[in-house]
């Protein structure tokens, strides 16, 4: 399984260099001016058909991969990173204490939040930080926003959807 999902990741990383270039040709297309006006359009509707297939090409792929991933897996594994961080959080707050004062209970349902709270303001920005800057200034998301359908709204700086 591991070794499709990186080949059909590596199908993807081409397309996306392809298209890229062919990006570029089309750049390239519109500022030469020395090709005729009718010779540029005809380039530029068959870089146009190159394109629209390296996008259903990227489509595809990209539902591959989705269906390669095992979610369960992701699931088990950021729900561990918020325990492990939430033991960390525990061990620092319990060095400041005195040994009799030091909690050995469980963790409690608090500190997995607590822990899963930091994690959201430290992803959030690095993954959103344009959208939260438009939704902060009471401005349009960008239409390529990979959230903008959520209608996304913030709340104690954090990202909720609605």
């Amino acid at each position: 399984m591991e070794k499709q999902l990186e080949d059909v990741k590596s199908k993807r990383e081409i397309i996306r260099s392809l298209t890229t270039k062919l990006i570029t040709k089309i750049e390239c297309i519109i500022k030469d001016e020395s090709i005729s006006r009718e010779i540029k359009i005809e380039d530029l509707i068959e870089c146009k058909e190159q394109l629209l297939d390296k996008q259903n090409s990227l489509k595809k792929l990209n539902e591959k991969i989705e269906s390669l991933i095992n979610s369960e897996e992701i699931e088990k594994e950021v729900s561990s990173i918020f325990r492990i961080t939430a033991w960390i959080r525990r061990f620092i707050n319990n060095v400041k204490l005195k040994k009799e004062d030091r909690i050995k209970t469980p963790l409690a349902a608090e500190e997995i939040e607590k822990a899963e709270e930091i994690w959201i303001k430290q992803v959030q920005p690095e993954n959103f930080g344009i959208e939260i800057n438009c939704l902060e200034e009471n401005k349009n998301l960008p239409k390529d926003s990979k959230i903008r359908d959520l209608n996304p709204f913030l709340r104690m700086k954090k990202v909720f959807y609605g």
